[in-house]
Parts: structure tokens; sequence; C-alpha cells
């Protein structure tokens, strides 16, 4: 494996960014946010798995974001990485609002009618999260030629 990128300044600003950015989403999403003042959407207390799972989702996604934006300078960014990223991300904030969703007001009753089929299916969803971002960032990784 090919180390360069961890001396590129721009491989740190960019995942030094979207962790902050994500870390902030996924905080106010689990209501961690609440004893600052910002109130996060009405859910149950968040368990151990879902902040172990909201954290390495944090940190993977992170990661990835960085080895795009660096490829895309010094390296050639494999194809469907970016989209793999954008996917798992998605499913990774879906997963957290899945707890959310009995809760919602009758408003979004479509959004929340939607949402609570996935709940029993939420470990599942963690888990091809995670996976997805595992294989994205061993295609983003560089290999020494």
């Amino acid at each position: 494996m090919d180390t360069s990128f961890l001396r590129a300044g721009r491989f740190w600003i960019a995942t030094t960014l979207s962790s902050a950015a994500t870390g902030l989403l996924f905080s106010w999403l689990l209501g961690l946010l609440s004893p600052f003042g910002f109130t996060g959407p009405p859910r149950p207390q968040p368990t151990n798995i879902e902040l172990l799972s909201s954290v390495l989702t944090a940190a993977l996604f992170s990661v990835c974001i960085g080895l795009i934006v660096w490829q895309r300078k010094y390296g050639s960014c494999p194809m469907g990485s970016k989209r793999a990223t954008g996917i798992a991300g998605t499913l990774g904030t879906t997963a957290l609002f899945c707890p959310i969703c009995i809760i919602l007001p009758a408003g979004v009753a479509g959004f929340s009618l939607s949402l609570s089929f996935l709940t029993p299916y939420l470990p599942l969803l963690r888990t091809i999260v995670l996976l997805m971002l595992v294989m994205n960032l061993s295609v983003l990784l560089p290999r020494k030629s």
C-alpha cells in the first residue's frame, strides 16, 4: 500500500471537514447535542451498538471522502467509488433515522411509514453500510506500482 496520501494536506483537509460535518449530523440525529441547546429529532435513547456503528460509519465515510479528493488531484479515482461512498452515506443516515420514524408526526406519514418498514432490518442495514464503506476504502487506497 502506498501511504503518500497521508502526507498530503488535501487528504487531511477533506477528511477533517467531512468528519466534522458527519460527526455533527450523526450527533444531532442521536440527540447528543441536546445539552448544548441543539435538540435533535425525538427518538429513544441510542444504544451502544448505534453509537459504535455511527462512529465507525462517520470515520470510514470521512476517510473515503478524503481519499476521493486526494485521488482527483494525484491519481485516478476508481470508477463508481464516489457513487458507492454517497450510497453508503445515505444508507448510514437512513439507519439513524429509522428509530425516529415511529415518532414522526402524521404530516410526514408517507416518509414515516416507508421508514418503519426498515425497522426490523436495522442491524442488517448498519452491517451493509459498514461493509460498503470498507470495500470502497479498499478500492480507494493507492497501491504501490
